[in-house]
């Protein structure tokens, strides 16, 4: 089982579920026209489904980038968030359901990443 670091939140188990469940997120995605949209959304739902047994939010920071190359845009690194704080991020959506602390770290992350270049 996958366990997510500073939360009681349990993933699914069942291999065909989750498979299930990463092809709606994935079509879900493919329906969103705005790539920053189509990119937190990637992030957020990919780390919450917890499908792999490792590199979960590593995938899930990978994927979010896919929409922000293919509109030739700045890719995110997080580069300068703390630790502390993406994974508290995590905590809240994990947790409470609840996307802001993530989309703020998004932005400000992106901002940094646009003053780098």
């Amino acid at each position: 089982m996958v366990k997510s670091g500073g939360s009681t939140y349990l993933p699914f188990e069942n291999p065909q579920l989750l498979e299930l469940q990463l092809e709606k997120i994935v079509a879900k995605a493919m329906a969103i026209l705005d790539p920053f949209e189509q990119s937190i959304f990637l992030l957020v739902h990919i780390s919450y489904l917890q499908a792999f047994i490792d590199v979960n939010k590593r995938t899930a920071r990978l994927a979010s980038n896919i929409p922000l190359v293919k509109g030739n845009l700045v890719p995110l690194a997080f580069r300068d968030v703390l630790v502390d704080d993406y994974i508290s991020s995590m905590v809240a959506i994990y947790e409470l359901q609840d996307v802001r602390p993530l989309v703020d770290l998004y932005v400000y992350s992106y901002m940094q990443g646009l003053r780098r270049r």
